[in-house]
C-alpha cells in the first residue's frame, strides 16, 4: 500500500527488494537507490 501511495503522488520511486545494511565504514551513497519507472512498480 505504501508503494501504491508513493507512485500515485510521486511517479517512479525506488523499488527496494533486498535488505540494506549500513556499515559506518561505507558512505551513505551506497544505500541510495535510483528511481524505477512507474510501470516497473
Amino acid at each position: 500500500m505504501h508503494y501504491f501511495t508513493l507512485v500515485k503522488r510521486l511517479g517512479g520511486v525506488p523499488l527496494i527488494i533486498e535488505v540494506q545494511e549500513y556499515n559506518e565504514k561505507e558512505n551513505l551513497e551506497s544505500l541510495q537507490v535510483s528511481r524505477d519507472k512507474e510501470e516497473d512498480i
